[in-house]
């Protein structure tokens, strides 16, 4: 033993039973999955099953004929009994804003209030073993600040969750 080992010993980080925590290490909670389903973290996340990708799965969206307007989104809804949950699809039309710069910035405000507010419209669909794809078309043509995309985002969930429960 090292004439350090005293010292460091009763130093609580450095003990064996004392853990360090940092604040960019978040607890993870997994919820229940219906069977056949892979488990879903909980938390404020935005992962690669979460997006709706391949050429197959977004033109069977865009297919469907159910569809409303809550400015300022369109919003595609293709609704099925199985599936993996909730997939969203975030679209910026170049016509509205032709430098990459503004579309991409519009999708990140989408995004982020989508990762912040999605948690009561995924955990509806885990209990009733149901799947959603959706597609949120942005229409404005001018950049909302992030609190009014973020309020919009909520009420749009809102009126997800009223059709989730209308059936198919």
């Amino acid at each position: 033993m090292s004439k350090w080992s005293s010292c460091l010993k009763s130093i609580p980080a450095y003990s064996a039973s004392a853990r360090t925590t940092y604040s960019w290490q978040k607890p993870k909670t997994i919820t229940f999955a219906p069977e056949g389903m892979k488990e879903i973290n909980r938390g404020y996340t935005f992962r690669r099953h979460e997006r709706l990708r391949g050429r197959k799965n977004v033109g069977e969206l865009f297919q469907t004929k159910e569809s409303f307007f809550h400015y300022p989104f369109k919003v595609l809804i293709l609704r099925s009994d199985t599936g993996t949950g909730l997939r969203i699809l975030i679209t910026v039309s170049k016509r509205n804003h032709s430098k990459a710069v503004d579309r991409n910035r519009v999708k990140r405000l989408i995004r982020e209030a989508w990762r912040l507010n999605k948690a009561a419209l995924l955990e509806r669909l885990l209990v009733s073993g149901k799947s959603m794809d959706i597609a949120l078309i942005y229409t404005a043509k001018e950049i909302y600040p992030q609190q009014l995309i973020s309020l919009k985002i909520n009420k749009l969930i809102v009126r997800l969750i009223e059709t989730h429960e209308t059936p198919l």
